[in-house]
């Protein structure tokens, strides 16, 4: 198979005689709080252990790098931070600084809260603190359309797996929906708190989840946004939602956990359990069965900000105060740390097999 899941086929007179499992080598690159990028290279997640034979930092003039996204490539890397710009490195050249950034966009009058390419690689999408969102065509490094309906900071964004829809979340408490062909808002749900961060599901993206300030994750219909089809309650506030490739799984970041949701949308009736919006019996609506754990603790005061999966989807990447590996059936697997502390906001991860030895 190939890594992106296409069937290789021989020839009928040939024989498979076996079939080699070599373990992944991997980039990951993670935005923090000291103006620079981290981007480790040749890392292997193999027999409960983390390696990398190469880091290099990427000099960036944000002061916080809230947002680091690979394009569908694995070559590109975009970053946008505290300073209203992005940047798109090629990570393929010898030189990593913004000074030999492949672009460099002046995109938001304040910071850039999310930065994503769409799966084609053909668009970038953004969130801001100035309260918009944007489009920007990638072969011209222009903005296609300014998202304006939010009334309050817009910090998370994610693109449906098609990559036809972009949608935004914002401390206004709403979560939208818009057409990246037209830029029109197409659906919208109003939540609580500050809507921080949101993620598609996979497979068609019906449900998309958002994570919220009152430390519940909520988790919509998007043919018709005012159904809620789950929700889950936490201890501490929730800063990162992402589901896993497979579409199973839920991360959620809190303050100092990392946690899993497991995620059924084809429940039975009788798997389901009720979620109340506001604890009346007319306003509860019925949602899967799910079970969230505890999968690690990170230090206290040092918040889970950032979170990504595998390509596999065997491992979670969370970015706290150092970027953290983890196994959801085995706990804590490595850490990936700078060379100077730093707490780390957003972390991306991109994959590719190891050539034959």
């Amino acid at each position: 198979w190939h890594r992106n899941c296409a069937r290789l086929t021989t020839p009928s007179t040939v024989s498979v005689c076996a079939v080699i499992n070599r373990p992944a080598m991997a980039t990951v690159a993670a935005g923090g709080g000291d103006a620079v990028v981290m981007v480790w290279q040749n890392v292997v997640i193999e027999d409960g252990t983390v390696s990398s034979d190469s880091v290099q930092p990427i000099v960036h003039k944000s002061s916080i790098t809230y947002s680091v996204s690979f394009d569908p490539s694995d070559r590109l890397l975009a970053t946008g931070g505290s300073n209203g710009l992005l940047c798109v490195f090629d990570l393929e050249r010898p030189n990593l600084d913004e000074t030999h950034a492949v672009s460099r966009i002046e995109a938001h009058e304040q910071d850039v809260n999310q930065a994503l390419f769409s799966p084609d690689g053909t668009l970038l999408g953004t969130s801001s603190d100035d309260r918009t969102g944007k489009l920007f065509d990638m072969e011209t490094c222009q903005p296609l359309f300014t998202l304006t309906n939010h009334k309050d900071i817009v910090r998370g964004g994610c693109f449906s797996d098609t990559g036809q829809i972009w949608a935004t979340s914002s401390d206004d408490s709403t979560i939208r929906l818009w057409d990246v062909r037209t830029g029109e808002e197409t659906a919208m749900a109003e939540g609580k708190g500050f809507l921080v961060s949101c993620s598609f599901q996979p497979g068609g993206s019906r449900y998309v989840a958002v994570a919220s300030s009152n430390s519940f994750v909520s988790v919509y219909d998007t043919r018709n946004m005012r159904d809620m089809v789950a929700q889950q309650p936490f201890e501490d506030y929730v800063r990162v939602v992402a589901f896993s490739p497979d579409g199973e799984m839920l991360l959620c970041g809190t303050d100092c956990r990392a946690h899993m949701w497991a995620f059924n949308a084809t429940s039975s009736t009788s798997d389901l359990a009720t979620v109340g919006n506001d604890s009346a019996d007319e306003d509860a609506v019925p949602v899967p069965a799910v079970a969230a754990t505890n999968v690690v603790t990170t230090d206290r005061g040092s918040a889970v900000r950032g979170a990504c999966w595998s390509s596999s989807a065997s491992h979670v990447l969370t970015g706290a105060d150092k970027v953290r590996v983890i196994s959801p059936l085995g706990g804590l697997v490595g850490t990936l740390a700078a060379s100077s502390p730093t707490d780390f906001h957003s972390v991306a991860y991109s994959q590719q097999l190891l050539p034959p030895k």
